[in-house]
C-alpha cells in the first residue's frame, strides 16, 4: 500500500511539472504601447511613431502593425503591413516611424491600428487602436460680417469668428481691400476722405491653443467715410508650424443717403 501512495505521489509531482513546462511554453507575449493610443490625431505629412515595450517568457519574434480605414471615403490610405523584428524576453522600440513613410495626402478620417505580435513559439497577442488623421491647415469659421453684408459710413465694423488647429494656433491677420480700384487711385490708410478707398492697416488678432475666437472690433471698430462700394475683407489664420489657411467676406460700404 505504501508502495502505491508514494508512487501515485510520484506520478503526480512529474504531471504537474510536465503540465507547468507546458503552460509556460505556451504563454502568448505581451505588450504595452505609449504611442500611439486610442484618439490620437495624427496630421497629413507627420510620422505616425511606434514606442512601446514587448515581453515573452522565452523569445519574442516580430511585431506586426496594419492600418484599416474606418470610413467610406474615395481615397483612404491602405499601406502595406510593417514588420517589426523582436528578440530576447523584452525589447522596448522608441520611434518606430511604421510603414515607411509619412501621412500621404488626400488621406484624411477615421483608422483603426492593429498590432499582431509573435514569439518564437508561434503565439500571438493583438491589440488595436483608433486614430484619426486630420488637415495640416487651420480652419477659419466667420459668423460676421456675412457674405454682402451692407455697412454705412460710421456703422460698427466687427469680427465674430472660431479658428481650430490641429496642433497650435498662432495669429489671424485681417486685410481690407476696395475691389475694382482703378491703379494709381489715391489710398489712405486708416480714416480716409469721401473720394478715397477704405485701406486700413493689417489687424493681428493673436491666437492660442488647438481652438480660439475673436469677437471684437477690427480696424478702429468703425467704417470711416471712403469711397463707396465693395471690399473685400481677408482673414488669414495662421499656425506654430507655419501652415497657413485664408478665407475672404466680400462686404458693401455704402453712404446711407
Amino acid at each position: 500500500m505504501k508502495n502505491t501512495v508514494f508512487l501515485f505521489v510520484i506520478v503526480t509531482f512529474l504531471l504537474s511539472i510536465t503540465y507547468s513546462c507546458k503552460k509556460s511554453d505556451t504563454a502568448a507575449p505581451d505588450f504595452t504601447l505609449s504611442t500611439p493610443s486610442s484618439g490620437d490625431k495624427y496630421a497629413i505629412g507627420e510620422d505616425i511613431l511606434l514606442n512601446g515595450t514587448f515581453t515573452d517568457n522565452k523569445a519574442l519574434s516580430n511585431c506586426v502593425a496594419s492600418l484599416s480605414y474606418n470610413g467610406s471615403g474615395s481615397d483612404p490610405w491602405t499601406p502595406q503591413g510593417w514588420t517589426i523584428s523582436l528578440s530576447g524576453t523584452s525589447q522596448t522600440i522608441t520611434d518606430e516611424q511604421l510603414f515607411g513613410t509619412s501621412i500621404p495626402d488626400k488621406s484624411l478620417g477615421s483608422y483603426t491600428l492593429k498590432f499582431d505580435v509573435s514569439d518564437d513559439a508561434g503565439n500571438v497577442t493583438s491589440k488595436s487602436v483608433n486614430i484619426e488623421i486630420v488637415s495640416n491647415t487651420p480652419t477659419i469659421n466667420v459668423t460676421e460680417p456675412v457674405e454682402g453684408q451692407t455697412y454705412v459710413f460710421y456703422a460698427e465694423f466687427n469680427l465674430k469668428a472660431t479658428f481650430t488647429d490641429n496642433k497650435e494656433l498662432k495669429e489671424c491677420v485681417a486685410t481690407m481691400v476696395r475691389t475694382g480700384d482703378v491703379p494709381g487711385k489715391a489710398s489712405l490708410k486708416g480714416a480716409t476722405g469721401i473720394d478715397d478707398p477704405w485701406d486700413p492697416d493689417p489687424y493681428v488678432i493673436d491666437l492660442t491653443g488647438t481652438s480660439d475666437s475673436y469677437n471684437g472690433p477690427l480696424f478702429g471698430g468703425m467704417v470711416p467715410e471712403c469711397q463707396i462700394g465693395t471690399y473685400k475683407l481677408t482673414l488669414e489664420v495662421k499656425d506654430t508650424a507655419g501652415n497657413s489657411a485664408s478665407v475672404d467676406v466680400n462686404v458693401v460700404i455704402t453712404s446711407g443717403d
